[in-house]
């Protein structure tokens, strides 16, 4: 009797632990955080299989970059173009309204004065002020949202280390650590108020000089700790949705498609979720090793700037005209996987999703006002919160007799 109830028994048990496993593997599901990234790349994957790969590679590049009738037309005439942008498409499943880019770190580009001009980042970071930072970020993001920009191209997290650094009033100084806190605050601001942020420029962006020829040379640990740490602190204190490659080489090998830089360090040390994309006309062959290489973007697309006719429009803009209209046929010859392609369109859509950016957000409109009192009285605060006062207690006066010249010629 006994040899018949003990299989009994652990059918009876097996059973149980079925439906006890299911229950708990379908309350895990349910339980997903819908703000997670988990939860937006499910939706992106979604998202993705209703496309066919035409479309899908359409996700990847630009198509125009700010044309010059959105600068020269009256207000009312002029179309709402923006420095960066994917177009728009609509088949039988989804209707995807496309996506704008717009810079920068200063506040919205272009705007004709609708906007906010956010005083430099390195001022910002002489207020010491942590909540004034997230408040700064708080009222880009909002700004860019309001006026349908869905990445905006900021903040800047490279390091004051070259005095040809013309552009390090847009970052936070030489402090890696410091630089750190900063953008993960205007990170966290940006993206709270439902813009994409998009840190730049990943990695060792140090001068603008030959920006696009030189090579910054360094040892791993001077990589990570001094260059990559900022943007690691963007990426796991404030789920950072995009970044932005820089043009420089690091050890004589372009950033934008290095393996190395863009998924070794970026995906497999860092864990970055978002997606990145190229500084604008980085791209300047068609060699697809910036692709496989693992960018995901293509920005803005076109070959460069091209001449200026009478009907104030360049040469360069079109579908046709960037080197990536061309990963379909890649694709086709197998010297571009089409996991890499599925890859690179679910990592855009994820970062839309997670930023709840693709139903319901406003219409492209860069002119629209966005510069409100209570914006102009933030800027104001910041900017006189991150005045120092110095005393001078002897030092001036200096003796020039005591002074010592620096022999350094700079070219």
């Amino acid at each position: 009797m006994a040899n018949k109830i003990i299989p009994l028994i652990l059918v009876a048990l097996a059973a149980i632990l079925s439906v006890v496993l299911f229950r708990a593997i379908k309350e895990k599901n349910n339980n997903i955080d819908d703000n997670s990234w988990e939860a937006a790349y499910k939706k992106a994957s979604d998202f993705i299989d209703k496309l066919n790969r035409t479309e899908r590679v359409n996700l990847l590049f630009g198509t125009q970059n700010m044309k010059m009738e959105t600068l020269l037309f009256e207000e009312s005439e002029a179309p709402y173009t923006c420095v960066g942008q994917i177009d728009p498409f609509k088949n039988e499943k989804v209707d995807f309204k496309g996506m704008c880019l717009q810079d920068g770190p200063a506040g919205v580009r272009f705007a004709r004065g609708n906007s906010i001009t956010w005083q430099g980042s390195l001022n910002n970071a002489m207020t010491f002020d942590k909540k004034l930072l997230y408040e700064v970020g708080k009222a880009q993001g909002e700004e860019n949202k309001e006026k349908g920009i869905n990445v905006a191209l900021a903040p800047c997290a490279n390091m004051m280390r070259n005095p040809k650094g013309g552009r390090v009033w847009e970052a936070y100084g030489d402090d890696p650590y410091y630089t750190g806190v900063c953008s993960a605050l205007v990170v966290k601001g940006i993206q709270e108020a439902g813009a994409i942020a998009c840190l730049k420029h990943f990695v060792a962006n140090d001068q603008e000089t030959y920006r696009k020829a030189s090579s910054s040379n360094m040892d791993m640990k001077t990589l990570m700790d001094i260059y990559v740490e900022p943007f690691y602190r963007s990426i796991h204190e404030a789920d950072l949705g995009s970044i932005m490659m820089s043009y420089n080489a690091i050890n004589d090998s372009y950033c934008f498609e290095d393996k190395f830089i863009l998924t070794d360090i970026l995906r497999n040390i860092l864990d970055f979720k978002g997606f990145t994309m190229s500084d604008w006309w980085s791209i300047t062959n068609d060699d697809p090793i910036n692709f496989n290489s693992g960018l995901d973007m293509n920005m803005p697309g076109g070959f460069g700037y091209g001449p200026f006719d009478e009907d104030h429009k360049y040469d360069y803009y079109g579908r046709n005209h960037s080197y990536w209209s061309k990963l379909e046929e890649y694709a086709d010859k197998g010297t571009v996987k089409e996991d890499r392609i599925d890859e690179a369109a679910t990592r855009i859509i994820a970062s839309m999703y997670k930023m709840d950016q693709m139903n319901n957000y406003p219409e492209v409109n860069i002119f629209k006002q966005t510069n409100t009192t209570e914006r102009k009285a933030l800027q104001r605060k910041v900017a006189t919160e991150s005045q120092v006062l110095l005393k001078n207690d002897g030092i001036l006066p200096l003796n020039a007799s005591k002074i010592k010249k620096n022999s350094c010629n700079w070219k």
